[in-house]
């Protein structure tokens, strides 16, 4: 589509715009075209959280962005971001969809992945993976709300007035909520060496 004044394409020009520079232009579908680009895999990571089936989350996750493109009409950027709304949103719908499916929706462990290009010796290579290990068993002994603030804050490297926005909680819990499981992380893996 070319700009009626300039006659240069409007899709080249939209990489450039704000997030909520293009959610404010309504249902405009280069705009939301962009958005979607910038968010389906963090609205994946957010919806695949809740699932263990790939063909539910993706479900979720285009579910999420219908929902939005429809609902585009009441984003306020004086609320929050445009990320923290749409991932709200993913959020709320893959836990609907996990009730839907009658099971307990379930959170998934913060995972750190090692590199295949990974340079150093195979003895530290075997101790990360150790380390790791017991990072995955602490988290998981955490309870789903601080489990799920951790992977917003360090999967999805969320702020936490945006985790607040996404899990509908005060920033002042959230925050708290943070402190709480990283303190609990810490004094665990103080307790195992």
């Amino acid at each position: 589509m070319a700009d009626p004044v300039t006659g240069t394409a409007i899709a080249s020009r939209v990489g450039d715009v704000s997030d909520e520079g293009l959610a404010q232009r309504g249902r405009d579908v280069d705009a939301f075209a962009e958005l979607y680009r910038r968010y389906r895999d963090p609205a994946y990571r957010i919806a695949r959280r809740y699932s263990s089936d790939d063909d539910d989350t993706i479900d979720v996750v285009a579910a999420s962005f219908e929902h939005a493109f429809a609902q585009l009409h009441t984003f306020d950027p004086a609320r929050g971001s445009f990320a923290a709304w749409l991932l709200r949103i993913t959020r709320n719908l893959a836990i609907d969809s996990g009730r839907r499916r009658d099971r307990f929706a379930r959170l998934r462990s913060l995972y750190l992945r090692g590199h295949p290009d990974d340079d150093r010796g195979p003895e530290a290579i075997v101790l990360a993976r150790d380390d790791l290990a017991e990072l995955r068993r602490v988290v998981a002994g955490l309870s789903p709300v601080d489990r799920e603030a951790l992977a917003l804050r360090y999967g999805e490297r969320l702020s936490a007035r945006e985790i607040a926005t996404v899990t509908g909680r005060s920033v002042a819990a959230t925050e708290k909520t943070l402190s709480r499981a990283l303190a609990k992380v810490r004094k665990e893996l103080n307790n195992v060496e």
